[in-house]
């Protein structure tokens, strides 16, 4: 399913400003690493660098001689100017290709660097030196406690992860337009309002009237052409990402249950969730975020009428509408049968049952959200309408003694959001006989 609004823009496009090095960079290393060591980098950073540079310029920042220019002032200003330049001739791409608002916002980011760093430019390279240094620590710690036998990502799953983590930096870029958008329109609000003030007092000011309300009416114009704009490009990337939720349920999904099938006879298979988990989870958050920011818009338009009031409500909530669509359906993939059900008796044979003996069985929602602890309740079912009742002389129905539910909780170490079902077992139901009727 997409969207079929009129597009001007990719939002996702992005030049490569980190540089065209076909070596990964190292930042490109960590951005692979889970929550709690990706903390541990944010933490480096806190209160002393943008992690935005380090992020969008990584290559670039990698490729210079830090620790030579923390101990050598010369050597501390060339790279400064270097990366001064470098800032400046990104926001010149950016200002070329009309990339401004939805791009990176090197201005600020070279803004920031003169203010903090142009005093003392040697301060910049040892916190960058000591940072790339730590970063090294940090990957290196991980390649230590790695076993001998860890598999290693595949291309496509390294190109789903790299996929997911674009997600989060888009969404947070559109969290600062939406920010940016309310900022012009209280501006204008109040430019209006104190004109009408003053012209109200003043007779004399009535003359400068038509200007002002000229002055009024292009940035009207521009808060709705900016608008126009941020719709357009968050549908080019919604329907980008509506691959990505394609992938996770029709792929990477379907793959995992086949290798936990084949695990149950034996075979030496991988049906690890985390990685699933971690997708399932980013994607979901970032889809709430994104009619988080749409009903800030449909706020927005409401609290500041203009001309377009009405076709960018419209807009706005077709938006809404596709959006819930795509997490509707990672929702209704996001939960899978971690622990297949296993006999206490035979706990290495699973799948295999017996009536009147105890089973477990264990399931997981894979997007884990904290808005989700606590609120969804699982009850086993058999499934209903089995065709082979039909078609299969003889074929046996079963049903659960106990279908109790359970609320999904964060009851484990690695925080997954699970339910265990311990006490389970069957019983066989009796097949309709012949003319028997049936209630509905």
């Amino acid at each position: 399913m997409f969207l079929t609004l009129c597009l001007v823009k990719k939002w996702s496009r992005r030049r490569n400003v980190t540089g065209g090095s076909h070596k990964m960079a190292q930042w490109q290393e960590l951005l692979k690493l889970d929550s709690a060591l990706q903390n541990q980098v944010r933490q480096l950073y806190e209160g002393r660098f943008p992690t935005e540079i380090r992020h969008w310029l990584s290559n670039w920042i990698e490729s210079q001689d830090w620790g030579s220019a923390a101990v050598d002032e010369n050597a501390a200003r060339t790279c400064f100017q270097a990366l001064l330049e470098h800032l400046q001739d990104q926001w010149t791409c950016s200002i070329q290709e009309n990339n401004i608002l939805q791009g990176p916002n090197f201005s600020g980011m070279k803004d920031y660097v003169m203010e903090n760093f142009q005093a003392q430019p040697m301060n910049l390279a040892a916190l960058l030196s000591e940072c790339l240094k730590e970063e090294k620590k940090i990957l290196a710690s991980v390649t230590a406690t790695l076993p001998c036998s860890s598999p290693v990502m595949s291309p496509q799953w390294i190109e789903l992860d790299n996929n997911v983590t674009q997600m989060k930096l888009q969404i947070s870029e559109l969290k600062k337009e939406v920010k940016t958008l309310e900022g012009l329109n209280e501006k204008l609000h109040f430019i209006q309002k104190m004109w009408q003030s003053k012209v109200e007092q003043d007779v004399g000011l009535a003359q400068s009237q038509t200007l002002v309300e000229q002055e009024c009416l292009k940035r009207e114009t521009f808060i709705t052409q900016t608008k126009h704009i941020v719709l357009q490009q968050l549908v080019t990337t919604l329907n980008q990402w509506a691959q990505i939720v394609m992938t996770l349920t029709s792929v990477e999904l379907p793959e995992w249950k086949r290798r936990q099938q084949l695990a149950c006879i034996g075979s030496p298979e991988d049906t690890s969730l985390e990685l699933l988990q971690k997708w399932f989870t980013a994607v979901t958050e970032v889809l709430l975020g994104v009619r988080e920011q749409l009903q800030k818009l449909q706020e927005q338009n409401k609290k500041y009428t203009s001309s377009d009031s009405a076709s960018l409500s419209d807009s706005i909530a077709e938006i809404d509408k596709f959006t819930l669509s795509l997490i509707r359906k990672l929702l209704t993939n996001a939960l899978v049968v971690e622990k297949q059900p296993v006999m206490q008796n035979l706990p290495h044979r699973p799948l295999i049952l017996k009536t009147g003996v105890r089973f477990k069985v264990t399931v997981r929602f894979l997007a884990n959200l904290p808005v989700f602890k606590d609120l969804l309740k699982v009850k086993p079912v058999f499934d209903k309408d089995v065709e082979e009742v039909k078609t299969v002389n003889g074929f046996r129905l079963f049903d659960f003694n106990l279908d109790n539910s359970k609320v999904l909780d964060v009851d484990t170490p690695d925080g997954a959001l699970m339910a265990a079902f311990e006490h389970m077992s069957l019983k066989e139901k009796k097949a309709r006989t012949k003319g028997s009727c049936e209630v509905s």
